[in-house]
């Protein structure tokens, strides 16, 4: 791993890189909706009885992240590997 910690960060156009969540084992994937209120997050811990689930994040405006929800739990089979919208 070339980080210390998985997690999912922000880039902001300057450049400057922050965590914004940090409490997901094994981040695979995101998406932000169409609105840019919502964030997907895919959790895909592979290991025994881990998890595999898509979370929803309320988006904050200033790029933060609010209440978190398990939009989707594929239980302990497969799961899911990234995130992409389609029109």
């Amino acid at each position: 791993m070339e980080l210390d910690k998985e997690g999912v960060y922000r880039i902001d156009p300057d450049g400057t890189l922050t965590m914004i969540i940090d409490d997901l084992k094994r981040p695979n994937g995101i998406g932000v909706s169409p609105d840019q209120k919502s964030l997907y997050v895919v959790a895909n811990d592979v290991t025994v009885g881990g998890t595999r689930k898509v979370y929803h994040f309320e988006l904050r405006p200033d790029g933060s992240v609010g209440k978190r929800r398990v939009f989707h739990d594929f239980g302990t089979g497969r799961g899911a590997m990234g995130c992409a919208w389609t029109a």
